[in-house]
């Protein structure tokens, strides 16, 4: 692996206690910017996962992957293989179904 693939973990931060917790995707796996969705009736405010995708640049794949929010510990709660690399940047929002009105 060259020295200048990127290999960006996810990060959460509490900005209260400054406590950091690192989710490293592995050598040559960069993590994008994720996107976080609360569990119904949470109660904490990282009750939920985090999805993200995640490039592995030695293999020019791309993955959906989603965390625990409350615990990396755990690993990838899923991972979905994409038919083709998403660029780097790539991102959105996540929007229940509920908050949107059926189609007409």
């Amino acid at each position: 692996m060259r020295s200048d693939t990127p290999t960006w973990p996810t990060i959460k931060h509490d900005l209260e206690t400054g406590e950091k917790w690192t989710f490293d995707h592995g050598p040559g796996r960069s993590g994008g910017e994720a996107v976080f969705i609360g569990r119904d009736g949470a109660t904490a405010e990282d009750d939920g996962w985090l999805m993200t995708f995640v490039h592995d640049v030695p293999k020019g794949t791309a993955e959906l992957v989603v965390l625990d929010a409350q615990d990396f510990s755990r690993g990838e709660v899923a991972r979905v293989l994409l038919p083709q690399r998403v660029p780097y940047g790539f991102h959105g929002n996540w929007v229940s179904d509920r908050s949107v009105p059926p189609p007409a």
